[in-house]
């Protein structure tokens, strides 16, 4: 599935952290030789002719349409990514990837690459520093519980086929992406935008979610983000564009989000995965998940009209992706060793076992850094010492940053990529449609008008633009046939890759029905007040006729597909054991034997749920 990462980041330089990004972005031009990429001017025809635009903030239309932005802001990667800045701080957007191990590592090249890029402003004389986190720095003030810190975010991007209902992700994706919190979430002091006081959470991000579905993303911000730039054939592929992850700093939640997220999807879209998670109010549920470290709190499950705990419903979601891994793609190696590492983590979380999640999961070994620190110095949450950790945690210098002085080398800590496969990704693309956007850059550089890095090229031929439409995210790189195009002339090139399907014609989009998040919001005329929904789940959830069910009826091309049962219940043998074991030593690669479906079964069907 086409996936990729946008980061945004946090710059701050002595006496102008406010203004840090913006001085950090406008100086690269003198680490041009340094750094590498090309300026190239964006081409953000697609992002305006998009409906949301007229819902997003002004300035960011003015932004687009600002030539000195379009042509001198935008820096191109040797590796296929892209740099910009987006508004008031400095992003990155990592090249497309097709499976969750490939975009871990290239994301974590791109981190790697900007932390190089402020090795070489420390050579010149200028100190930033760069932060992987998701929330503005500072301590409360006066500890005003309505103290509000600014938000920034890490977006995760799926290329799903048109052809799936946005009403199905809507409804089925939600409940996820509350769920998956656990897990995914990068830890976070205090509270932000007048939610209750706590002293540590799990999310950066919950805060700061307001609504339910919408286009917005800098304020009022939606579970479900609408925004559809599809950087593709809009009438093929739609770009879910999903903003409630953090940022992490382990590779193993970013492998797990992206992995587990890209598998949930791929089972809307096969019409093999029912409304069986839909939560009520699952607002609520994102900041209270959140707020509760020791992972205990329960979800009322709409269509079957109980109460469920977070792991609960986590365990059956691994034993749902196991069985489709099973009965649809038997072969992907990769997905099974997500799913594989998931259960283990789910595992720890049920058990309560930090000890084991320490060097896993950011949120719990920020929680356990922060309270050693707190207990030797006799400090409580409140402590400005607090606040400082939780943001040196991000601090992206790898060299003396927290996170790599302290916790990478820890032993417990867990690596999903390898150092050569990160230092090569830093100048070379994946082998995905960001190598042929890549590849005929360089070949035709001189002639490049404009491009928006992920779907078009324009050249200038003559007098008149051309421009090369690479409608598909899917397409891979193949090096004989590519080296071989690349040497033909334009127009033979253009022609060969019209033939393989690699560029093509660009076509309107199709507009999309109008969603219903009736049985999401109960009431879709307003949203429930905070009071309102304490009082809510303590009296629990209005009665609901079996009429206003959701319906379990999935379908794969028109005929009806059972709802996946339960796994069967068995105890761990020594196979389980050892494939395990070996899993999580040496991480499949792409050329990693595929697991035969008979084998697969065996392993996937010994998940023994552990008691609490």
């Amino acid at each position: 599935m086409p996936m990729g990462i946008e980061t945004e980041l946090g710059v701050t330089r002595p006496g102008i952290n406010w203004m840090a990004n913006i001085t950090f972005m406008r100086n690269l031009h003198k680490l041009e030789a340094q750094i590498g990429g090309s300026w190239i001017r964006w081409d953000a025809r697609q992002r305006l002719e998009a409906p949301t635009i007229q819902e997003e903030q002004e300035h960011h239309q003015d932004l687009f349409l600002d030539e000195h932005w379009l042509r001198d802001s935008n820096l191109f990667l040797p590796n296929g990514a892209r740099f910009y800045p987006d508004g008031p701080h400095a992003e990155l957007s990592s090249p497309l990837s097709l499976n969750p191990r490939q975009l871990v590592t290239w994301n974590r090249a791109l981190y790697r690459w900007i932390d190089n890029v402020r090795k070489e402003y420390k050579k010149i004389g200028q100190q930033y520093t760069i932060y992987r986190n998701n929330v503005g720095f500072g301590d409360p003030i006066d500890d005003k519980p309505d103290y509000d810190r600014s938000s920034w975010a890490c977006h995760l991007n799926l290329g799903v086929p048109r052809r799936v209902k946005l009403q199905d992700l809507v409804t089925k994706c939600i409940p996820w992406f509350v769920l998956q919190t656990p897990f995914s979430g990068a830890g976070k002091v205090g509270s932000d935008n007048n939610m209750p006081p706590v002293d540590f959470q799990i999310s950066q991000r919950a805060d700061f979610f307001t609504e339910i579905a919408s286009h917005m993303t800098t304020h009022e911000r939606p579970l479900y983000n609408l925004r559809d730039v599809a950087y593709a054939d809009q009438t093929q592929w739609r770009r879910m564009h999903i903003i409630p992850f953090d940022s992490n700093m382990l590779e193993l939640p970013e492998y797990l989000k992206c992995g587990l997220t890209a598998i949930l999807v791929s089972m809307i879209r096969d019409g093999v995965l029912d409304d069986r998670f839909a939560i009520y109010d699952p607002l609520a549920k994102f900041h209270e998940i959140s707020w509760d470290t020791d992972v205990k709190t329960r979800v009322w499950l709409v269509n079957r009209r109980q109460s469920r705990s977070v792991t609960d419903c986590l365990w059956e979601y691994c034993d749902l992706f196991a069985d489709y891994l099973e009965l649809h793609h038997p072969e992907n190696t990769i997905m099974y060793d997500v799913v594989m590492r998931f259960y283990k983590i789910i595992q720890a979380l049920i058990t309560k076992d930090w000890g084991y999640l320490y060097g896993k999961l950011d949120w719990v070994t920020k929680k356990e850094i922060i309270e050693n620190a707190l207990n030797k110095k006799g400090k409580a949450w409140k402590d400005d010492l607090a606040y400082k950790l939780d943001t040196q945690y991000h601090d992206n210098d790898h060299e003396r940053g927290m996170f790599f002085k302290v916790i990478a080398p820890h032993p417990q800590c867990v690596r999903i990529t390898d150092e050569e496969e990160i230092v090569q990704a830093i100048d070379t693309p994946p082998p995905t449609r960001s190598r042929w956007i890549a590849e005929i850059r360089k070949k035709l550089e001189p002639q490049i008008y404009s491009s928006d890095y992920w779907y078009r090229i324009t050249l200038e031929d003559g007098e008149r633009l051309l421009s090369l439409f690479f409608g598909d995210p899917s397409v891979v790189w193949n090096e004989e046939e590519g080296q071989r195009l690349l040497a033909l002339p334009l127009t033979e090139l253009m022609q060969a890759l019209k033939e393989l399907g690699i560029i093509g014609t660009e076509k309107r989009r199709i507009e999309d029905e109008p969603l219903d998040l009736d049985y999401l919001t109960l009431d879709p005329s307003r949203h429930f007040s905070r009071k309102e929904s304490l009082l809510l789940r303590q009296k629990g959830p209005p009665a609901r006729s079996r009429a206003q069910l959701v319906p379990h009826s999935p379908t794969l091309e028109g005929k009806a597909v059972p709802s996946f049962p339960p796994l069967s219940v068995q105890e761990p043998d020594d196979l389980y054991e050892r494939s395990m074991g070996h899993l999580e030593e040496v991480p499949p690669t792409e050329e990693t034997p595929p697991v035969r479906s008979s084998y697969g079964e065996q392993l996937l069907r010994r998940f023994t749920r552990p008691t609490q």
